[in-house]
């Protein structure tokens, strides 16, 4: 994309290497932030391999940047274990929360409903009626059938397919190049493996892998 609008915000990500610079990169490339910063508690100073961006320090200092008008804020923490507590100790409000679209995600803008806070990568192919809520992240090469629903902090891998009718609950997670079959319901914090493919219901809490995919024990 050329001659890009020019956008006078600064925007500060929460996270690191992987979904961090995938942010970072949609962000400068195609928001065409004035300036992008990282906060992470591991990383001290610069962070990226080719395109390096500054840490400006952890996440305890989020309280104090919130309170500056002039940023904007993705969280990029995909944190499995903690998400709950996570979020609870790192509240950003809604209007200085944004969402970054990679120009390349195929979507009818007006069937489908994306919230605040949400990822979405290059070639994601998104059918009607999708709902996709915050803290969403889904990776390049996705595809999203009919009325499906993707509940809070989910995370899709590359390559996964995503049937009509399904639903993603809270805190799922949908490993590379997996398939879920139309009419099916993961429920919170589970995990469907690389490569599955899912012919039924999950519950909250399980682990599903193969092909077709079963409870892993």
């Amino acid at each position: 994309m050329k001659n890009l609008k020019k956008n006078n915000n600064e925007l500060i990500i929460l996270g690191g290497y992987g979904v961090g610079m995938i942010a970072a990169s949609i962000a400068k490339n195609y928001y065409n932030f004035k300036e992008i910063y990282f906060l992470n508690d591991e990383i001290l100073t610069n962070i990226g391999v080719y395109k390096k961006y500054k840490i400006i320090g952890k996440t305890t200092k989020l309280k104090f940047l919130l309170k500056k008008r002039k940023y904007l804020f993705f969280n990029a923490i995909v944190d499995y274990k903690n998400l709950e507590k996570h979020e609870n100790k790192n509240v950003i409000p809604s209007s200085k929360k944004i969402t970054l679209i990679h120009p390349d995600v195929n979507y009818f803008k007006d069937t489908v409903k994306i919230a605040k806070n949400v990822l979405i990568s290059s070639n994601v192919t998104m059918s009607t009626d999708v709902k996709i809520e915050s803290g969403v992240k889904i990776m390049s090469n996705v595809f999203i059938g009919h009325n499906t629903i993707i509940k809070k902090n989910s995370f899709i891998a590359a390559g996964a397919t995503i049937g009509g009718n399904v639903v993603l609950g809270k805190n799922s997670f949908i490993g590379l190049n997996s398939t879920v079959i139309e009419n099916c319901k993961i429920g919170e914090n589970s995990i469907l493996g690389a490569g599955a493919v899912l012919t039924k219901n999950i519950k909250n809490k399980e682990v599903f892998f193969g092909n077709p995919a079963k409870k892993y024990k």
